[in-house]
């Protein structure tokens, strides 16, 4: 009878065990979820921080299918980044300067719904805190999983 205890016990922890394991998601497999869905949205508007060295700058980015992409930054004050498709426009208030470079067709598919996709290949996620979702700011109610992307490295195979 106490044999028979430990082995439905011991399945349950196996089960148990192998379930949560199952629950496990990878920030890769998280970015790759996020980028399917991303995919069946013809527009969207969201908060985001860039961090770049010790510089972080705020804004507000706006996506209108098929390719129109809009960020207005609330810091640094007034900085806008404006994406038609063809052009990217930046002002700087800061310089009193408007940048404008003209992209072509491969560099407009950023915009697009296959933007982020191009991203997971280009780099590669980790969690910056773990796979639960954590305040965006401190003392902040809103919740985000938060990554880090980094550039990977394309490597040359040659054959011999």
């Amino acid at each position: 009878m106490n044999n028979r205890f430990f082995c439905v016990y011991f399945l349950f922890i196996a089960i148990t065990v192998t379930v949560n394991a199952q629950q496990i998601v990878t920030a890769e497999r998280f970015l790759e979820q996020v980028s399917d869905k991303y995919a069946a949205f013809d527009d969207y508007e969201a908060r985001i921080v860039i961090r770049s060295g010790n510089v972080d700058m705020y804004g507000t980015v706006v996506h209108k299918a098929p390719n129109l992409l809009r960020i207005d930054f609330t810091s640094p004050a007034g900085q806008v980044i404006v994406f038609n498709g063809n052009m990217l426009t930046v002002y700087l208030p800061e310089y009193r300067a408007i940048l404008n470079q003209s992209v072509s067709s491969s560099g407009a598919n950023m915009a697009t719904r296959q933007g982020l996709s191009l991203m997971r290949r280009n780099f590669a996620a980790a969690y910056i805190t773990g796979p639960a979702p954590v305040p965006i700011d401190d003392g902040s109610r809103e919740k985000a999983i938060k990554l880090a992307l980094r550039g990977v490295t394309a490597r040359r195979v040659s054959a011999r």
